[in-house]
C-alpha cells in the first residue's frame, strides 16, 4: 500500500469511525471524572491534581478507587480552562478523536518498526483505527487515560527499539523506555505493563537470534528491567500509603464468591468473553456488573465450552508461536497489558471493562489486519450509542438485561421526562438486586414526586437499613417525613444525613424547610444561612431565606435581600420578594420601582401586575391600581385579585 495512502486511510478510519462523538455530551462516568471533579473544572487546587485519585478523592482515603492519573487530570484541566466557565463536551470530544489519530500513527511507525513491513503497518493501524471495542475510550471522555497512556506507551517501545543498539546510547535509549513507563503509568495505571511487554519480547529476540549480545550486557538490561518496575511500584505504593481499593461484590461478583471452583470457572469464561469482544466486537455493553455475567457454579454450565473453545485456541496460537517471532510478539502485546485486569495478580473493580482492551488491541491488530469494512461499520454505530446518556443506557440493556445498574441508569435519565418508565425501571433494578441502596432512594424520591408517600417513605427507610451512612437517603427520608408530618423523626433523619456528611447544604436546606413548616422562623433562618456559608450559590435556601424574612421588619431582612440580588442578578424571584417587603413596611416609592422593573423585564407575569395593584391600593392611588388589578386578571384569572378588585370599585363607587 502506498504510504501516503495507508496514513490517509488509517486518518479517515480513525475520523469517521468515532464521528458521532463529536456531538456528544457529558455521559456514564464522565459526570464523577469532570463535571463534579474540581480538580477538573479549576475549583480545587493544582496539588490537588497530584494528591487526589482520578475522581477528585484523596488518594490516601479508604473509599478512594486508588487510580492515580495525574497526567490524565491535567489535560482534562486545559480542557476545562479551554472551554470557559460553561464547559463545553465537545472541545473535550475532538481532543479525544486527535489523541485518537495520534495513537493510531504511532501505532503504525512501532508495527513498521517491529515487523520491517509498510503494508503490515499500514492494515495492523486501519484495523486499529476502526476497532470498535475502542468506542468507548473515544466516545467516553474518561477514556483520555486509554489514550494518553497509550501514546506513552508507544513511544516506550520506540525508545526500547533504539536502545537494541548497545553501547552507552543503548542504556540511554532503554532508561527512557522506563521514564515513558512511568509516564504512561501516570496516564493510567495498565501503562506500566509496556516495560513488561518489551523485556519480553526481547527475550524472544535472544531467543530466536535475531538480537545478538553478551551475557554482560543481558544482565545489565535485566537490571534496568526490574529496577524501573520496582521503584514505578514502590513509588505506587507509597503514594497509596500501603492501602488498597476496596471494592463492593456487585463490582466483580466472581471475586467474592466464596467457592474456588465458581471463582475459576467463571474468571476462565470472562476472559473467553474479553478474547471474543477483541476478535468480534459486536456484543458490547458500557457496564458489566451487578448479573450482567451470573457466576458460573458448575461443570455442566454450558458455558464452560466457550472457555475451553478459548483454551483451544490460545494453545494453538502458542504452538505456532515457538517458531514464529511476529506471533509470539503479537501475543505478548495482547496478554501482557491484560494481566492487570485478570483478577489474578489482585481484585480488579469490574467484571468487563472494554477500555482494559485497548492496549492488548494493539496486538490483536497485529494478528488480525483483515475485517475492516465490518469493523467500521459497528464503530459507528457504536459510536452513535454514545451521543447521549439515554442511548448508551438503552443500548446495554440489549446486551445486559440483567443488570440492575443499568435500569438504573435509565432511570435516573429519564425520570424528569417519562416518569412511568422511569418507575418501571427503578423498580425492575430493586427486583434483580434487592439492596441497592441507590434505586431505592431515587424510586423513594420519585415516588414523592408523584404523591405516594407512604412507599417513598418505605423505600427510604430500606435504603438506609442497608447502607447506614447514605447520607443523601437520610436527608430525602427526612424530606418525606416532614411531609407525613412526622416533624420529630424528620429531623431526625435529617441530622443524622448531617452526622453522616458534616458540609451538606441541602440537608440545611430542607432541615430549614422542616422549621418552617413548624412555624419555627428562627432555626429555619439559620438553617438556611448555614447552608449558603457551606455554598454561597444555593439558590433554593436563598429564596426561602427571603421569603421567611419577608414578614420581619428589621435592616437585617433588606440586607440579606440585597445581597441576594446583588448575587442572582438574572433571578426576579429576589427582586420580587423585596418589592412585597418594601411594601409591607411602606416603603412604597421603593417598592414601585422594583414593580415597574419587574414588569418591565415579564410584562406577562400576572402576579407583578397584581402586587402592583396592591400597593397602589395601600398608597391610596386608587386608579392606577384599579388599572393593575384589570391588567393582572386579564393574564391570568386569580380568586383573591378578583376579590381585590371588587373592594377596589366599592370603594371607588363611594368616592366623591
Amino acid at each position: 500500500m502506498n504510504r501516503i495512502l495507508g496514513i490517509a486511510g488509517i486518518l479517515a478510519c480513525a475520523i469517521i469511525s468515532n464521528y458521532p462523538s463529536l456531538y456528544g455530551g457529558f455521559v456514564f462516568d464522565d459526570t464523577e471524572a469532570i463535571l463534579t471533579n474540581s480538580d477538573v473544572t479549576g475549583n480545587g487546587s493544582m496539588a490537588g491534581v497530584f494528591s487526589h485519585d482520578f475522581w477528585g478523592e484523596d488518594i490516601r482515603s479508604k473509599s478512594s478507587h486508588k487510580s492515580y492519573r495525574p497526567i490524565t487530570v491535567l489535560m482534562f484541566r486545559l480542557d476545562s480552562y479551554w472551554s470557559g466557565e460553561e464547559l463545553n463536551p465537545a472541545v473535550f470530544h475532538i481532543h479525544n478523536v486527535i489523541l485518537y489519530v495520534v495513537v493510531c500513527l504511532l501505532y503504525r511507525s512501532v508495527v513498521e518498526r517491529l515487523s520491517g513491513s509498510s503494508d503490515t503497518a499500514d492494515w495492523s493501524a486501519v484495523l486499529f483505527a476502526s476497532h470498535p471495542i475502542h468506542t468507548e475510550s473515544v466516545s467516553g471522555i474518561v477514556g483520555r487515560a486509554e489514550m494518553t497512556s497509550s501514546i506513552f506507551y508507544l513511544l516506550g517501545i520506540a525508545t526500547w527499539m533504539n536502545s537494541l543498539w548497545g553501547g552507552v546510547n543503548g542504556t540511554i535509549w532503554l532508561l527512557g523506555t522506563g521514564m515513558l513507563g512511568g509516564l504512561a503509568m501516570l496516564s493510567k495505571e495498565q501503562g506500566i505493563t509496556v516495560l513488561g511487554v518489551c523485556m519480553l519480547w526481547e527475550l524472544l529476540l535472544i531467543i530466536n537470534g535475531q538480537y545478538k549480545c553478551n551475557l554482560w550486557w543481558v544482565m545489565c538490561r535485566s537490571v534496568i528491567y526490574f529496577v524501573s518496575i520496582l521503584t514505578l511500584g514502590y513509588l505506587r505504593w507509597i503514594l497509596m500509603e500501603g492501602n488498597i481499593p476496596t471494592f463492593q461484590e456487585v463490582d466483580n461478583p466472581a471475586s467474592f464468591a466464596s467457592d474456588w471452583l465458581t471463582r475459576i470457572l467463571t474468571y476462565n469464561y470472562i476472559w473467553a468473553l474479553n478474547t471474543y469482544l477483541l476478535a468480534l466486537p459486536f456484543w458490547l455493553c458500557f457496564d458489566w456488573s451487578m448479573g450482567c455475567i451470573p457466576l458460573i457454579d458448575t461443570l455442566l454450565d454450558g458455558r464452560n465450552v466457550i472457555s475451553l473453545l478459548m483454551w483451544l485456541l490460545i494453545s494453538i496460537l502458542v504452538y505456532r508461536s515457538v517458531k514464529n517471532m511476529e506471533l509470539s510478539c503479537g501475543i505478548v502485546a495482547i496478554t501482557i497489558p491484560f494481566l492487570p485486569a485478570t483478577n489474578l495478580l489482585f481484585r480488579v473493580g469490574f467484571v468487563v471493562a472494554e477500555r482494559t482492551l485497548f492496549v492488548p488491541s494493539m496486538g490483536s491488530c497485529y494478528l488480525v489486519a483483515r475485517g475492516l469494512e465490518t469493523y467500521i461499520c459497528r464503530s459507528f454505530s457504536r459510536s452513535m450509542d454514545w451521543i447521549s446518556q439515554e442511548d448508551l443506557y438503552r443500548s446495554g440493556i440489549k446486551v445486559c438485561p440483567l443488570n440492575a445498574k443499568i435500569h438504573y441508569n435509565i432511570a435516573k435519565v429519564i425520570s424528569s421526562y417519562q416518569v412511568e418508565e422511569a418507575e418501571l425501571r427503578y423498580r425492575e433494578a430493586i427486583r434483580l438486586y434487592p439492596d441497592y441502596e441507590h434505586a431505592l432512594n431515587n424510586l423513594g424520591n420519585l415516588l414523592k414526586e408523584r404523591g405516594n408517600l407512604l412507599e417513598a417513605h418505605q423505600l427510604l427507610v430500606r435504603a438506609v437499613e442497608v447502607a447506614p451512612k447514605f447520607a443523601a437517603a437520610w436527608m430525602n427520608r427526612g424530606t418525606v417525613e416532614t411531609d407525613l408530618k412526622l416533624f420529630s423523626q424528620s429531623e431526625q433523619s435529617i441530622l443524622t444525613a448531617i452526622k453522616h456528611r458534616n458540609n451538606y447544604p441541602d440537608a440545611y436546606y430542607n432541615l430549614g424547610n422542616l422549621y418552617l413548616a413548624q412555624e419555627m422562623g428562627e432555626m429555619a433562618q439559620a438553617a438556611y444561612r448555614k447552608s449558603i456559608n457551606l455554598k454561597i450559590d444555593h439558590i433554593s435556601s436563598w429564596i426561602n431565606l427571603c421569603l421567611s424574612l419577608q414578614n420581619e421588619n428589621s435592616q437585617e431582612t433588606e440586607r440579606t435581600m440585597d445581597e441576594a440580588i446583588t448575587l442572582f442578578p438574572n433571578e426576579q424571584q429576589f427582586i420580587y420578594s423585596k418589592a412585597n417587603y418594601l411594601g409591607k413596611i411602606g416603603k412604597y416609592s421603593e417598592a414601585e420601582y422594583l414593580y415597574k422593573q419587574l414588569i418591565q423585564l415579564s410584562p406577562d407575569v400576572a402576579s407583578y401586575h397584581g402586587n402592583l395593584g396592591v400597593l397602589y391600593h395601600l398608597w391610596g392611588k386608587l386608579d392606577q391600581s384599579a388599572d393593575c388589578y384589570m391588567t393582572s386578571l386579564s393574564l391570568q384569572d386569580d380568586v383573591t385579585m378578583g376579590q381585590n378588585y371588587n373592594k377596589l370599585l366599592k370603594k371607588l363607587s363611594r368616592t366623591p
